[in-house]
């Protein structure tokens, strides 16, 4: 039972650093986004660029929202 719990925990703790990382990414995503706006309207880029951008911080801020529901859970 004891080593159970732990297990739980050590996968807790997981699970935060790496919602953590998660976090972080999304906010310099974010963060960047502007300035990326500004220079792919300034090379007159097809806009793909920031698609895939946006796209990346729609999946990475869906992907944390499961670890954090899947962390609640435990």
């Amino acid at each position: 039972m004891e080593a159970n719990h732990q297990e739980i925990e050590a996968e807790k703790t997981v699970l935060r650093q790496v919602i953590s990382s998660y976090d972080k990414s999304v906010a310099d995503l974010t963060d960047l986004l502007p300035g990326l706006e500004k220079m792919n309207n300034a090379l007159d880029a097809d806009g793909n660029f920031i698609t895939n951008v946006k796209e990346s911080i729609g999946y990475l801020s869906n992907q944390r929202k499961q670890m954090y529901d899947y962390l609640n859970s435990l």
